[in-house]
């Protein structure tokens, strides 16, 4: 949605933000395999956008699908660096028993 608004600052237009209800079915599929830019060019041409494919090295700041997917990964991985997740006893006893258990 960051794109989207700096995207239609440049283009003196306005960009339908992503919603839960558009998310919601799709990340499913992203999730499960889908290139992660196919799901961000189709996302865009949704909205009339076309970005050039670029590189995977293009910084987060680059207007490529690579530049986005890799502001998407560090934007990721930002979140989960945030967050602390206590595992349930289970899942420990689990993880300990296979290591017990090679």
């Amino acid at each position: 949605n960051d794109f989207l608004l700096l995207r239609g600052t440049q283009d003196n237009t306005t960009y339908q933000p992503v919603t839960e209800e558009e998310y919601t079915p799709l990340k499913h599929t992203w999730v499960t395999g889908a290139d992660r830019h196919a799901g961000l060019r189709m996302f865009l041409e949704q909205r009339g956008l076309k970005l050039a494919q670029g590189t995977s090295t293009d910084p987060p700041t680059e207007h490529t699908l690579s530049g986005l997917g890799n502001a998407k990964r560090a934007k990721f991985r930002e979140i989960v660096s945030e967050v602390t997740i206590t595992p349930c006893s289970d899942v420990l006893t689990l993880l300990k028993d296979l290591a017990e258990e090679g």
